[in-house]
């Protein structure tokens, strides 16, 4: 696996265009299971498969930390339009106490990338 061995230090990873299938067969692996948790929003989207999603290090962030932000993100956008599971927006602790604002995106090309910048300040906001 790609993951555990070529990136079994990596502390979080981020992912975009994923299927819901990913999300599931992550957690039945009991190697990445064990070693990582993973993060999506509550309205991912099975039928398109373009889902972001974040992989979190279970060493470096408490799991029962996490909240999912992704909706107050959404509702700062001015009706930039996103498709269930573009985004992902969470915070999280570490195992020293500090808070963490993470945030996954995907945006169509067909835009030439003008949600990026708003996206980016609504997580910001």
């Amino acid at each position: 696996h790609i993951i555990s061995e070529g990136y079994g230090a990596t502390e979080i990873f981020f992912i975009q265009e994923a299927s819901v299938i990913l999300a599931e067969r992550l957690r039945q692996n009991l190697t990445l299971s064990e070693k990582y948790f993973l993060i999506y929003p509550s309205h991912s989207d099975g039928g398109r498969n373009q889902n972001s999603m974040i992989l979190l290090n279970r060493g470096s962030f408490l799991e029962s930390s996490w909240q999912d932000l992704t909706s107050q993100a959404e509702s700062l956008l001015d009706g930039a339009f996103l498709a269930p599971g573009d985004l992902i927006a969470a915070s999280v602790r570490d195992s020293t106490g500090r808070e963490w604002l993470l945030a996954s995106f995907h945006g169509d090309g067909a835009d030439g990338g003008l949600r990026g910048e708003a996206v980016a300040v609504a997580v910001e906001g």
